[in-house]
């Protein structure tokens, strides 16, 4: 630094060392104030990018006939304020804090952010459905699969970057399949219990029909269902429209070049590139503003990216999470919890293990000096990782009828888990302090 090759330069036995040296102290406090003050400033410019680039983007999904469903679950549940800090991270050669912020955002959406949304709740819930169970299982799952191999120090290497990317581009694909399903299955539902009454009311008066002709029926049924749906809301179509002077020979509608239209479609997307140039340069505010905090309080990268950059990053998860609960949504607080930690540890981590084993990162001896640290998941931070996970997955699945009918006690267990981050947070400052 520019700072520590002026103190070097100085004589100790020069009139005006003492003035030099009180100088040099003067400037640093005053760079320290600036960090945090630019800390500050590009965490707004991260949650005001985040907030734009969801907007727009739903705006644009709407305005060019996309499901808004499928936008608000591939957007706003993803964590690509995380992914902006990580990417810039990595950019600048500084894959310790990348990696200290994915754990520390990691366990901090669980014992942090589930764990304010069960102390701020009130009131009685449903309980937690089926698909947040199944949702809390497979993370359990999978983060015992990143435990495993941050325990066996096995994480820096393409083949489990591979894996996680691999498993990222699954989850996606799950997520989708599974919104078409719903949304198919939803339309069609009233269309089908009275198809049901009638094929009973036709079986009972001529009950003489071949099982192939049956299965071929069924076969047909379902097609016929699935043209309708996709006639309805990707071709926009009603069955009984025909081919016209405003269609194809199809009866698909031709596509109209209005500049009206235009004009609605390009602001949404001139503000998606708006948030996505918010969410790089907010990116590499925070990142190189938390380089030098880390170093002006003699904390190491994985330590503040566990600690300050990840309790930054994730206050939109606690915003929501305490939002949800106060209105019963048991629910969205599960899925912004798992959500948020599926997307960290798969393409987040991925993306940093993939780096780190492309440039050989995690061969560097933590008593080397080549410009950056050590880098590695302590196995402290693999295991409060894998409890947190554990204690959601078993919240979610056994908390019963008890747990989410009195307040008091998920009051109770809610703040256990903030206890239990407060410890993670402790140990980030004391042991793994400059590690």
């Amino acid at each position: 630094m520019e700072l520590d090759a002026l103190v070097e330069e100085l004589e100790p036995g020069g009139e005006n060392s003492y003035f030099n040296v009180d100088a040099v102290e003067r400037q640093m406090e005053l760079d320290t104030l600036f960090s945090i003050a630019a800390f500050f400033a590009g965490l707004s410019l991260l949650e005001r990018g985040a907030k734009l680039f969801v907007g727009s983007t739903t705006t644009l999904a709407k305005r060019l006939r996309l499901p808004e469903v499928l936008v608000a679950i591939l957007i706003a549940g993803a964590e690509w304020e995380e992914l902006a800090v990580v990417a810039l991270s990595i950019a600048q050669q500084r894959p310790a804090l990348a990696v200290g912020n994915v754990i520390g955002s990691s366990v901090a959406n669980l014992l942090g952010a589930f764990a304010l949304g069960l102390v701020f709740s009130a009131g009685s819930w449903d309980g937690f459905d089926k698909t947040a169970k199944m949702a809390t299982r497979g993370l359990l799952g999978f983060t015992t699969f990143i435990w495993l191999f941050a325990l066996a120090h096995l994480m820096w290497n393409r083949i489990v970057a591979t894996l996680l990317l691999i498993c990222f581009v699954g989850y996606l694909a799950l997520v989708l399949w599974t919104i078409w399903q719903a949304m198919f299955f939803t339309e069609e539902h009233d269309g089908d219990d009275v198809e049901a009454a009638h094929n009973d009311a036709a079986s009972s008066s001529s009950s003489s029909s071949s099982s192939s002709s049956e299965s071929g029926h069924r076969h047909g049924a379902f097609f016929d269902r699935h043209r309708r749906f996709v006639d309805r809301h990707l071709l926009h179509r009603t069955p009984e429209d025909g081919p016209n002077e405003t269609t194809t020979l199809l009866g698909i509608p031709a596509p109209e070049y209005s500049p009206k239209r235009f004009h609605h479609t390009l602001i949404p997307f001139l503000q998606v590139l708006g948030g996505f140039a918010a969410l790089t340069v907010s990116g590499f505010i925070l990142s190189r503003t938390s380089i030098q905090l880390a170093s002006a309080l003699n904390m190491s990268d994985s330590a503040f990216g566990a600690t300050f950059l990840s309790l930054a990053t994730t206050l939109p998860e606690k915003f929501l999470a305490v939002m949800s609960s106060s209105k019963g949504r048991s629910g969205l607080m599960v899925a912004d919890a798992v959500g948020s930690n599926m997307f960290l540890l798969t393409l987040c981590l991925g993306i940093a293990s993939w780096s780190i084993a492309s440039h050989h990162w995690h061969q560097h001896e933590p008593d080397e000096d080549d410009g950056f640290e050590f880098v590695d998941i302590a196995r402290i931070e693999a295991w409060w990782l894998w409890m947190a996970t554990i204690t959601l997955a078993v919240i979610v699945n056994f908390g019963g009828k008890l747990f989410c009918k009195f307040a008091a006690v998920r009051h109770v267990v809610g703040i256990l888990m903030l206890m239990a981050y407060g410890g993670f947070l402790a140990i980030e400052f004391t042991i793994l302090r400059e590690e």
